[in-house]
Parts: C-alpha cells; structure tokens; sequence
C-alpha cells in the first residue's frame, strides 16, 4: 500500500466514524433545524395576522375547497413576494419590494446565511477596534443580504454589486426605502467579474464576501430540474457552467487578494457542487475551510467558507457548530461538548451532514508527516 493509499484509507475510516457519530438526523420539517438566533427557528408564521396587517398580502391567502384551509399559492410569483415582503416588515422592519419576474430570495434560509457569516467573522475577530465591510456578489434586484445586514449590524458596510441595470434599479429602491444610503453601495460590474474588479482601493481590507451564485448553466438545465419552480430572469438563475464554474472564480480571486478579505463564503444550491468547490480550495492549498447546511423547511442549501490565516481556526469553527446543534437540544451534540479537547484535537469535523473529507485532509497529512519525523 502506498503512502497515498494510506492516507485516503485513514482519511475515510475517520471521516465515516466521526460523521456517523456526530450526524443530526433529518426531519420533514427543517424549522426546528435552523440557526438558534434566526426568529423562524422552529416556528411557523401567523399567516392570518399577518393576512389582518398587511392588506398586499391578504389578497393572496385565500380558502382551498380542496383543502378546506386557508392558504396562499406558492406557485404564484406575486404571492411568494407578497409573503416574503411581510415577513420583513413584520419581523425586521425592512421595506422591500421587487418585481413579479424577478427572483425573490426565501427569508428564513437567507437569514441562516446572514446569521452564520456573524458567527465566522467571530471565530478570529482582530483585536481592538476594526470597521467591518464585506461585499454581497450578484445582490439582485432583492438586495436581501446587504439589507440583512444592515438592519442586524448597524456600524457594518456593505457592496452589493450586480451586471443587470434593472437589478441595480430595484436594489437601489430597496436601498432608499430604508434610508440605508450610507450604509449599502450598489455597483455595476462586468459579467466576468467576481471580485476583482468590483472592490476599489478605497475600500481597504473587508472582512466577508458573500455570493448566492446562478444555480443553473443553461434554459434545459432548469427545465429537467424538478425542483426548479421560482421565478427569475436568465442573469438571476444561468450562467456558464453554472454555480460551480461561478464559484471557481470566486475561489480564483481569493487566492490573488487572500488576506485582502477576512471570510470568503459563498451559497451552493446543490449538494453535488460542493466537493467540487471544496477539491479547488484544497488544491489551492486553502487550510481554513468550514461548510454549513441551511436549512428551511423541506430546502437545504450548502455553504462554504475559507480564510488564508496562517493559523488553522476548524476547532473554532467546529466549536460552533457544536453550540449551535447544543442550542437546538441535540444530545449527541452535548455530550461531544463535554468532551476532554484532548480527545477530540485532531479529527474534529463539522456536524453537519454535507461534512467533507476534504475538510480534514490537511489535518491528517500534518499527522502522517508527523509520524514520518519521528521515524
């Protein structure tokens, strides 16, 4: 057996034993599953009070003879808006608005995306005072990260950038609509750009980027796509090799500025893509990797996160998953808690289901070299 055979064999034993141990069972209803700080954690909305506020929205919850409950249609583009624009006003405050063509962002799950990137820029917070930017890539006509973000941290900045004037158009509304102007930059890039080429040099060092990148590569790729039912335009939902070759640039990009930014992260709308992502950043030599589920009700969506610190930061980040699983009552997850560090040190990996052996590889290939060293 070769020393490569070795190391892969190990590398499996100990991602197969740890994920098994460590692995939260799924549920039909992933709402009890979400971040412990997101307001829809393991609850369903009003729809009736909110139906009773808010008159663009009570249009659209209706009685079904069929169902014999009221109800509203998500088919309907208007009506998924409708929904989701009351669930900002009513629980954060936000304004917002954007067309029926457009493509509208569930809030739930884009807030376990907002909540989790809080918690990364915590793993290695920099001492003293430091201001906080970060930059949202496509940001859509929705702009629903920048607006996040500004109504949950007040002193933070943030770019939203985009290539579809009409995107820029709406985002800006959304913007003004909450007097968030000198907070929130709207900027127009060209379709190839990720990164570079959207940050000026008065921009200085920020501390995430942020991307939920097209899914799709093509028209037919959304069409055999079962689960393919929202609304939105060709720039929002296809792009060339789709969200993989999308995030490659972004990967691209964080291996020229590194240090320039604290946090890259992006968003998978597939499980599939995320090895592929995960093998680009090894290859990369990229040692900070850590990857989350986000889950809404019967969604999951995966992200991924990478930082170029010398110092390996997987036990921070694992630590936290650990809280948050510890947050949600899950006692496989309390008793690895009061766990010794000792037993635990080296074969840490993430609880969640799309863990990655990936992930753990550099920690292995660091013990093999290790016994090597000591003959």
């Amino acid at each position: 057996m070769t020393a490569f055979d070795f190391l892969s064999a190990l590398e499996s034993l100990f991602c197969i034993t740890l994920c098994a141990k460590a692995f939260v069972p799924s549920s039909q209803n992933n709402n009890a599953r979400m971040h412990p700080r997101n307001p829809f954690n393991g609850k369903q909305p009003d729809y009736k009070s909110l139906a009773a506020k808010y008159q663009f929205f009570a249009k659209h919850y209706r009685f079904n003879k069929e169902s014999k409950k009221y109800e509203i249609k998500y088919t309907d583009p208007e009506a998924v808006i409708s929904l989701n624009r009351a669930l900002l006003k009513e629980f954060l405050g936000i304004e917002w608005l954007i067309p029926n063509h457009r493509l509208c962002s569930p809030v739930a799950n884009r807030l376990n995306y907002v909540l989790w990137v809080q918690d990364l820029l915590k793993l290695n917070k920099p001492r003293g005072e430091q201001k906080i930017i970060g930059i949202d890539i496509g940001t859509g006509a929705n702009c629903i990260y920048p607006l996040l973000l500004a109504k949950l941290e007040p002193s933070w900045r943030i770019i939203g950038t985009d290539i579809d004037n009409e995107a820029l158009e709406w985002a800006q509304k959304n913007v003004r609509a909450n007097s968030f102007e000198n907070r929130i930059e709207i900027r127009k890039v060209q379709p190839e750009t990720r990164l570079i080429g959207a940050l000026k040099g008065t921009d200085g060092n920020l501390a995430f980027c942020m991307c939920n990148p097209p899914f799709f590569s093509s028209a037919l790729d959304i069409k055999q796509n079962k689960d393919a039912t929202c609304m939105g335009t060709k720039t929002e939902m296809i792009c060339e090799g789709g969200e993989e070759k999308f995030v490659a640039g972004i990967v691209k990009d964080s291996c020229k500025l590194r240090n320039r930014i604290r946090w890259y992260t992006t968003m998978l709308g597939r499980k599939s893509s995320v090895k592929p992502t995960l093998r680009l950043l090894r290859e990369a030599g990229v040692k900070n990797v850590v990857t989350m589920s986000f889950l809404q009700g019967r969604t999951t969506r995966w992200g991924v996160g990478w930082c170029f610190e010398d110092e390996r930061i997987q036990d921070a980040a694992i630590r936290t998953a650990v809280n948050r699983q510890v947050a949600m009552g899950n006692q496989k997850a309390k008793k690895l808690q009061g766990r010794g560090s000792d037993q635990t040190q080296i074969f840490r990996v993430p609880l969640e289901e799309n863990s990655s052996s990936s992930v753990i590889r550099p920690r292995l290939v660091d013990l093999v070299n290790d016994w090597k060293r000591r003959g």
